[in-house]
């Protein structure tokens, strides 16, 4: 048996200041922050790079609960399909350690 590990749970409601306002305008896919990500990871990135797993990554690699949820979602695809993969012999569990996780205790600041 093999048991895997979902995200952490982030607080992004205890972000302040840059953090707050790039957790608020990510998460509403604002289409100028967005084009700025694409055009900074375009800039960086090798010619190889697709433009689709560009835009997936702005859209999805954020550190906020809708990141970490997508990585999860990713998570129990894989356990899915391994599960139904005849040639898989391990078990696979998932822990779901993100929903059993609050802010009630993250002070201000420290998402």
């Amino acid at each position: 048996v093999l048991v895997l590990k979902t995200t952490n749970f982030i607080c992004a409601e205890k972000y302040v200041g840059a953090f707050a306002t790039a957790n608020i305008l990510y998460s509403n896919h604002d289409n100028v922050i967005l084009r700025a990500c694409s055009d900074n990871i375009r800039a960086n990135a090798s010619d190889t790079t697709a433009d689709i797993d560009i835009a997936n990554y702005c859209m999805n690699g954020t550190f906020n609960d809708a990141g970490s949820g997508y990585l999860n979602e990713r998570l129990y695809r894989f356990v899915d399909k391994k599960q139904h993969d005849s040639k898989c012999r391990v078990k696979l569990h998932v822990l779901n350690d993100h929903d059993i996780q609050s802010c009630k205790y993250t002070p201000l600041g420290n998402a």
